[in-house]
């Protein structure tokens, strides 16, 4: 390493979590993890990882930020000389107030702004104490919008940059001419005044901070392949390169605004090797080389041996015979041995050799991930990902331990955990990834003793003592050691039942590879000291009684043995349950669940780059399909279960059995059911052990396995949602034993369900599916293979009673799609009687919905099919007994389904208005006696029945005629809307205007994007040929009629259905079930059309949206000789009436009277409207 970064230090702080959740920038830590590791990594940047600090979530608080500039000063100031390189990256909001600029941290208080945030002067004066001879801040504050969490109203505060110009007041651009170089200071913003900062198209991290990384990782190419990459190549590559992308991704500016005092380097290029001439500078996205291979150096006692030659320090111990290239440094391991054998002992030469060999084996052991079940041709149904590029730390929650006083729960990267103490239990659900965590310890330790170096464990465990201090890794299943316990003869002696001695046996005499005396491990752990025994699946020892006592036996060892260093894992259920606790002075370490960008992406990506090492293009296309499979899969299930439904890929163990489906069909099944199937395909085939004898005890027909899970499935799920979801080990048995042909291997699937391989988890006596999901497909595996086989009416029967009840919802559409895979003809039968069938109200609706979303699901189901399951809905939304007798949640889920088949009800070719001869038009007939607004001998009345006073905007008894006048049968629609969008490119108030399905209303909508959407539907109803001939179009084009915003009036007029005097449309008193308001529990909008219609045969008058008008918010009576009330030019200075409330409002507000005033500029999800077509003259 050059000596220039020996003591080069980087700060890094990414404020992507904030109390205030309007201030959540979650990319911003994706980009700060990258740029670390870029830094750190010996073949990148060179940075020692002890020297840089990264500061997220909470840590990025106030008072974290000015902590992490005094950890940077003070170890600045313990630099030799001052010869220091510094880094300070800050990425989170900015913010400008009363012109004063200010960097929002984590503990931000929107009440409390200028106290709570830090003013950037403050910032910059402490950051102008750091000493370093070379000094870069990189400032990225004035984030996009596509950055932070998304909103339903702006932010309370505009992200905004901070000038480099408050760091260095008398700094230049990198154009002002010659810089001093070798030392300086230099700020660089990621963008210029009144610019945003964009995240790349791909969503991995930002524009800005992506290219950073690129040009530090040799794509800025420094003159001549030097080593080193200047300040200079870092701001030229920048400004070439960030407007360009972000141009061409957003269609929008963005420069980096930098300043310098000075010219000088930052980092190591490649490690100091520079870009060779004609070399190709690394993906900054592909995943980083294996750490092992440092520059070798010295302090002290001892020597470094190069280029082949040999080297012997202090203590070290050269080994003559076989040993592969490599040195064993664990000096210690070998003393420690050899002094308690004494004169016995083999030479200290021989015993660091059969370390070496035993190393050797436990490297080759734990050095890959396997993939079992992958189908491919000539070869093993194995893939192989190498541990040091496969593997992504997840993170954990470090608990206090048990019954202390002091200590706090902390967040944690879990393979950081070894410093947190010698006794630790690392607990989580099923296939989280405990057991890869003590794979990754054992392999970093053999390699680095291997090695005679601290690289990997350093870097990899966050282990800082020498490589001659480094535990000798030792990795044993516990689950072995209770079997082996119970095969033992009762007369056996008392040492033969001890871990120790099970060690040794285990490794030794029943492995045996290599050539360690017997009483190696056995004398190593009653020495205790250089020892890191990793004990895996306490959990997996499945009786309750053996676990008790291989958990006494794990305390038995390590009592009083304070150096030696124990690692247990165990599921959470079971080890917080019965007597499988360990003492007190074991930490629990919680494993977190994955996080999409954090764990998923970093997954999928480096096993692709093993599995495709030469091909980057290759592997980046596999990845990002995969990825998208998995984001389509995660959407989807929100939007049948909720938004809050769980994530279906929450563990290591899901998005490896993804993997695999996605090797073996090279893309994701479109259908779930396929999906699944083959997923627990290579479940049960899978097996991810590492004992042999293990391996053969799980050995069974996997194909048998199945139908029995399918049966336990069908069974559990028969218990509904409350009980269904477990079962206790007896009635599990009893089940299975009902079947003559699963009783020979019963006992086999309960112990395959103990162990891994199996779609169940045992939990402290009772089992459960690893995921809800699997247990819905193997219900709807059943149900088509048991009680579909002898003919489909058997499985409607048996549906019959289920289609309203959602626990049943999940296995009806598997049903569904595993059909769809199997018998194509069959299904499509199916769902044609699915769709017709249930009796009156709710049943008929959700059977018709559940049809209609499996055949969207099935994307070779066909237009016939999906047309049939379309004309059904739209016949059960015109059937007004259907309609009163069902749930408006049931009816508004049909609805989105409807738009996902192509709402019949509008006309694609006439830009989606009504398919009728009227386009939706609905004639009103003048009325010279209407009276607006609410009676004053009415109010008492209309106050009992809303539950609170009438206001008085709406109390008039003055009447105001009303003239002709035709009103859209439907609000605007979401397509309608789009239609003009696309025909106009005008923009929308909000981009959320065109994400609802297409038959909703439209809202996001200001009250002049309506207007303009009025003045477009005149222009195509005079012009388009699609209308020619329509009465409605030749009122425009003959007769001058025009498209306009209702008037209050008008609104009125329509929405009493005739009827004077009405609270509303439907009578006097509220109905949930007649429109769609709070008390409807649907919690958004809904399709139009979804509850009955008024007199008229007008839908949703009354809750959905707020309706804009084209009337001024003024007091009654209503005059209509006051031009003024529609004068439009002047409405941007006052309020506009909305009428009919919305979704999420009081019944209150959807009376037929109900007024509100909103400015012309305000939209939201609760704002739409509707339209009227009347003669001239028009307001």
């Amino acid at each position: 390493m050059s000596p220039r970064f020996a003591n080069a230090c980087a700060l890094l702080i990414a404020v992507d979590q904030n109390k205030e959740a309007s201030a959540a920038l979650p990319a911003v830590a994706a980009d700060a993890r990258a740029l670390r590791d870029v830094l750190v990594h010996p073949a990148r940047c060179g940075y020692a990882p002890d020297k840089l600090r990264l500061l997220t979530g909470a840590e990025s608080s106030r008072q974290g930020l000015f902590d992490g500039l005094d950890w940077l000063a003070d170890e600045l100031a313990a630099t030799p000389d001052g010869d220091s390189t510094a880094i300070l990256y800050f990425s989170g909001h900015g913010h400008v107030e009363g012109g004063e600029h200010y960097l929002i941290p984590y503990d931000l208080n929107l009440r409390r702004m200028r106290s709570s945030a830090i003013r950037a002067a403050d910032f910059a004066d402490a950051v102008a104490q750091l000493t370093p001879r070379r000094l870069l801040v990189v400032l990225d504050c004035c984030h996009a919008a596509g950055m932070a969490v998304k909103q339903a109203a702006p932010a309370p505060f505009v992200s905004a940059a901070i000038p480099p110009a408050l760091f260095l007041p008398e700094a230049k651009s990198l154009a002002a001419g010659r810089l001093a170089r070798g030392a300086g200071r230099a700020v660089l913003s990621s963008c210029q005044p009144g610019e945003r900062s964009y995240l790349r198209a791909d969503g991995h991290m930002s524009l800005f901070t992506y290219h950073l990384i690129e040009a530090l990782t040799g794509h800025a190419q420094p003159s001549g392949g030097a080593p080193e990459v200047l300040v200079s190549d870092l701001i030229g590559y920048l400004q070439r390169h960030v407007p360009q992308s972000a141009r061409a991704q957003h269609g929008a500016p963005q420069t980096p605004d930098p300043r310098l005092t000075g010219n000088f380097p930052v980092a190591l290029v490649l490690g100091g090797e520079g870009l060779g001439k004609g070399q190709a500078a690394p993906d900054p996205l592909a995943p980083l080389p294996p750490a092992v291979s440092w520059q070798a150096s010295v302090s002290g006692s001892g020597a470094v041996a190069q280029a082949g030659g040999t080297a012997l320090g202090k203590g070290a111990i050269q080994v003559r015979r076989d040993n592969r290239g490599t040195v064993v440094s664990g000096t210690q391991i070998v003393n420690h041995y050899y002094r308690a054998v004494g004169g016995s002992a083999p030479s200290k030469e021989d015993i660091a050799r059969q370390v070496a060999g035993y190393l050797r084996w436990l490297q080759e052991r734990t050095q890959g991930i396997e993939l079992r079940g992958i189908e491919r041709a000539g070869g093993a149904p194995v893939v192989v990902l190498p541990l040091e590029t496969a593997y992504v730390p997840l993170r954990a929650r470090s608990l206090p331990r048990s019954g202390g006083l002091s200590g706090r729960e902390a967040d944690i990267a879990l393979n950081e955990v070894l410093g947190l103490g010698h006794r630790l239990a690392i607990i989580g659900g099923p296939g989280c990834g405990k057991t890869t965590v003590l794979l990754h310890m054992a392999w970093a330790l053999a390699s680095s003793l291997l090695a005679g170096r601290p690289e990997p464990a350093r870097s990899r465990l966050g282990l800082t003592m020498a490589a001659s201090e480094l535990p000798l890794p030792i990795l044993v299943p516990l689950a072995s050691f209770a079997r082996y316990r119970r095969h033992l003869p009762a007369a056996a002696p008392a040492r033969e039942k001890t871990l120790a001695h099970f060690i040794s046996y285990h490794l030794i005499s029943k492995e045996s590879p290599f050539d360690l005396s017997a009483d190696f491990f056995v004398r190593l752990l009653n020495d205790g000291r250089n020892v890191l025994l990793l004990l895996d699946g306490l959990d997996e020892v499945a009786n309750e009684g053996e676990r008790a006592e291989v958990r006494q036996s794990v305390e038995n060892l390590v009592a009083g043995r304070n150096a030696m260093r124990v690692v247990v894992t165990c599921r959470t259920i079971a080890y917080r349950s019965g007597r499988t606790a360990l003492g007190a002075d074991f930490r629990q370490i919680e494993v977190q669940a994955l996080e999409h960008a954090r764990h998923i992406v970093p997954m999928v990506r480096q096993a692709y780059a093993c599995i495709h090492p030469q091909d980057s293009g290759r592997r980046r296309e596999r990845a990002d399909d995969l990825l998208t499979g998995i984001q389509r899969l995660e959407a989807d299930r929100r939007q049948r279960l909720g938004e809050n439904a769980a994530a279906l890929v929450d563990s290591p163990l899901m998005v490896r059995l993804l993997l695999i489906v996605h090797l073996n069909n090279r893309a994701l099944p479109e259908q779930r059911a396929d999906l699944f199937d083959k997923a627990i395909n290579a479940l049960l085939q899978v097996d991810y052990g590492y004992d042999e004898s293990d391996r053969r005890e799980l050995s069974a027909d996997w194909t048998l396995y199945r139908d029995m899970a399918q049966q336990l499935a069908f069974h559990m799920h028969q218990q509904g949602a409350d009980q269904g979801r477990e079962i206790e080990e007896p009635a599990l048995r009893a089940i299975l034993r009902a079947e003559e042909a699963f009783q020979p291997r019963l006992d086999d699937f309960v112990r395959h369900a103990r162990q891994r391989g199996s779609v169940l988890e045992e939990r402290d006596g009772a089992y459960r599916f690893l995921h809800l999901a699997l247990q819905e497909f193997l219900v709807a595996r059943y149900l088509s293979e048991v009680i579909g086989r002898d003919s489909r009416e058997a499985m409607l029967s048996f549906l019959a009673e289920r289609i309203e009840d959602p626990w049943w919802r999940e296995p009806i559409l598997l049903l569904a799609g595993y059909q769809a895979t199997h018998a194509a003809r069959s299904a499509r039968e199916l769902l044609r009687a699915l769709a017709a069938s249930g009796s009156i109200g709710d049943a008929q609706f959700s059977a018709a919905e559940l049809a209609a979303t499996a055949a969207i699901e099935w994307r070779d189901s066909g237009e016939a099919l999906r047309a049939e399951c379309a004309r059904r809905i739209v016949s059960l939304l015109s059937d007004a007994e259907a309609l009163v007798k069902s749930q408006p949640v049931v009816r508004a889920r049909a609805g989105d389904r409807l738009a996902q088949l192509g709402d019949p009800r509008f006309d694609a070719q006439r830009f989606y208005l009504p398919a009728d001869g009227m386009l939706g038009f609905v004639r009103m007939a003048a009325d010279p006696g209407f009276v607006i607004g609410t009676r004053s001998a009415d109010m008492r009345k209309v106050a009992e029945i809303i539950g609170e006073e009438v206001s008085p905007v709406e109390i008039n008894d003055v009447a105001a005629p009303t003239q002709e006048f035709y009103i859209a049968r439907y609000p605007v629609t979401v397509a309608q809307f789009r239609a003009f969008v696309h025909a106009t490119t005008c923009e929308t108030s909000d981009a959320q205007a065109l994400q609802a399905p297409d038959n909703r209303p439209v809202c996001f909508v200001t009250w002049n994007r309506a207007l303009a959407w009025c003045e477009w539907l005149n222009e195509v109803l005079a012009t388009s040929p699609v209308f020619a001939g329509n009465p409605i179009a030749r009122l425009v084009r003959e007769h001058g009629w025009r498209v306009a915003l209702p008037s209050e009036l008008e609104w009125e007029k329509a929405a009493r259905d005739g009827w004077p005097g009405l609270v509303f449309p439907w009578g006097d008193h509220p109905d949930p079930n007649r429109a769609n308001y709070d008390d409807s529990s649907i919690d958004h909008t809904s399709a139009v059309g979804c509850f009955l219609p008024t007199g008229f045969g007008l839908y949703d008058m009354v809750g959905n949206v707020w309706e804009w008008t084209g009337s001024a918010f003024l007091s009654y009576p209503y005059d209509v000789s006051e031009a003024w009330r529609e004068n439009w030019s002047d409405s941007n200075d006052t309020l506009l009436v909305v009428r009919g409330g919305s979704w999420s409002l009081h019944r209150g507000l959807t009376r037929c009277a109900a007024r509100c005033g909103l400015h012309p500029g305000n939209w939201g999800d609760l704002i739409g409207f509707r339209v009227v077509l009347r003669s001239p003259p028009v307001p």
